[in-house]
């Protein structure tokens, strides 16, 4: 059997071998936490859908696309993200994330995050950019 690969219950799965770095240590994240409203002042009721392409955290490590769906209850929004910036101003090393809101199956909007590194939660407005229009 390969390094690595591991049965249990007729199911295959992988894992890195204990030596190589990537099990060391796992990239930085930033949490993204904000309470969201409708235009009516209601809490949104909704989903976000964030898109990512692959590329290079600040730390170097390739990061695979990957698109993730959060529901948002009662206005309440958390995501958990890999930065996509150095920490330096305006210096990105991935591509934005493209977020999207929906609420009533309509989308409410869509921008694009610049997710810099930080310990403490981010909101919306901290890493939320126009896209540019053509």
């Amino acid at each position: 059997m390969p390094a690595g690969v591991q049965h249990g219950r007729g199911v295959a799965s992988w894992q890195a071998p204990r030596s190589s770095r990537y099990t060391e240590a796992m990239p930085p994240l930033t949490t993204i936490q904000d309470m969201l409203y409708d235009a009516t002042g209601a809490p949104l009721q909704g989903t976000l859908t964030i898109t990512s392409i692959a590329g290079l955290d600040p730390e170097g490590d390739l990061i695979a696309a990957s698109v993730i769906t959060l529901d948002i209850i009662d206005g309440n929004l958390t995501a958990v993200l890999v930065p996509n910036m150095t920490g330096i101003p305006h210096v990105p090393t991935m591509a934005p994330y493209t977020a999207t809101m929906e609420s009533a199956g309509e989308c409410v909007s869509t921008n694009y995050w610049m997710v810099p590194p930080s310990v403490v939660p981010l909101t919306v407005a901290d890493v939320a950019q126009p896209i540019p229009q053509p």
